[in-house]
């Protein structure tokens, strides 16, 4: 569905700024496999862009594949939706874009989720463990939330809160350097070698 905020646009590539930290690296492969189809049938799915502090350019929210393609056959423009988001915003779409793709390798997976979960504790600091607890009741209520994203993220991508918790942990000793490396090798899908880092 998409936002009432948005509007469609055909935007030239050389106007869109592809941020430095995306959630997912660029795969090669990928990119090569996507601009063959989108040679043979056009693109299906518009990019997401935002504009500029200073509205002089776009931000690319999702997409960063379907960007790359286009550059690689050598387009002038892209079809994109225009969305009116803040940086929180910006994350947070292009996160839950990518957690319903089918193609995340488990890497890819958990660190979209920490990610999400992250976003979700800001939104809901109570949601975080530790911190200042003045009573039982308080610290309750904090399990209660804290769980509750568990229980979100396994209803909207159909698996149990334990596979949650537990693709969450791999990200937790991913470093940037680290994910550069494994991004594109066999490790990047091997769950039970990445939950042993």
């Amino acid at each position: 569905m998409i936002s009432p905020n948005a509007t469609f646009q055909e935007i030239r590539l050389d106007m869109i700024e592809a941020d430095e930290v995306r959630a997912r690296f660029r795969n090669p492969a990928r990119v090569m496999r996507l601009a063959d189809n989108i040679e043979e049938v056009g693109l299906l799915n518009p990019i997401t862009v935002r504009p500029s502090k200073d509205g002089k350019r776009f931000l690319l929210v999702c997409g960063g594949h379907r960007l790359a393609a286009f550059e690689e056959l050598k387009r002038e423009t892209i079809p994109a939706f225009v969305r009116q988001l803040t940086d929180e915003q910006a994350r947070q779409v292009e996160v839950q874009e990518n957690l319903v793709r089918e193609d995340l390798t488990v890497l890819d997976r958990a660190l979209h989720l920490a990610t999400e979960k992250a976003i979700y504790e800001v939104r809901n600091p109570v949601a975080k463990r530790g911190g200042d607890r003045k009573s039982d009741q308080i610290r309750n209520n904090a399990y209660l939330i804290s769980n509750r994203f568990t229980l979100e993220m396994a209803e909207a991508l159909d698996c149990s809160e334990d596979t949650i918790s537990r693709t969450i942990q791999i990200a937790k000793g991913v470093t940037p350097e680290l994910q550069a490396e494994i991004t594109g090798t066999d490790l990047a899908n091997n769950q039970a070698q990445l939950l042993k880092w």
